[in-house]
Formats: C-alpha cells, sequence, structure tokens
C-alpha cells in the first residue's frame, strides 16, 4: 500500500516507482488531502501497475492519470465520514 497526503498546491500525481522485482500482488494507492480526508484510490494488480510505469524519466513513477481504470469510484458506508 502507498499512501500520500496532499497539499493544496501539490499537483503532483504519481507514485515513485522502486520495484524492479515482483515483491506483491496488489498495489493500494491512497491519496489523502492535508486534511486527511481521502480524496481518491487506485487498486490493481503489480502487473497492471507495473506496465504503466513510466521508465524514461529522471524519476521511475507510475502516474494516477494512466491507472484511471484502476480508481476506485465505491467505498464501504462506514468510510463516508472519511471521504473528500
Amino acid at each position: 500500500m502507498k499512501c500520500h497526503a496532499k497539499g493544496d498546491q501539490n499537483n503532483a500525481r504519481w507514485t515513485q516507482w522502486t520495484y524492479k522485482d515482483k515483491l506483491f500482488d496488489e498495489l493500494i494507492i491512497l491519496v489523502f488531502n492535508k486534511e486527511l480526508y481521502l480524496k481518491e484510490a487506485y487498486r490493481m494488480t503489480y502487473e497492471q501497475a507495473h506496465v504503466r510505469v513510466k521508465w524514461d524519466h529522471k524519476q521511475v513513477v507510475l502516474r494516477w492519470d494512466d491507472c484511471a481504470e484502476f480508481r476506485i469510484r465505491h467505498f464501504p458506508k462506514e468510510m463516508e465520514l472519511f471521504l473528500l
């Protein structure tokens, strides 16, 4: 699981990728705002994430915009208090 807390002025929409070997089966990315409300979340397999990684940049990253199909859109009712 990767978690990110984002300030209002932080527009970065990526997760640094440091996994050359498969160390996990499933990746869950949670993105919180500065008040720690959940803004967005993604769930995908290692393979689904790995093929979307941008290897040709200074930093090797997984861009969230490239993972839109894996965005979690529905959360349990019990989580409503924590959602933005």
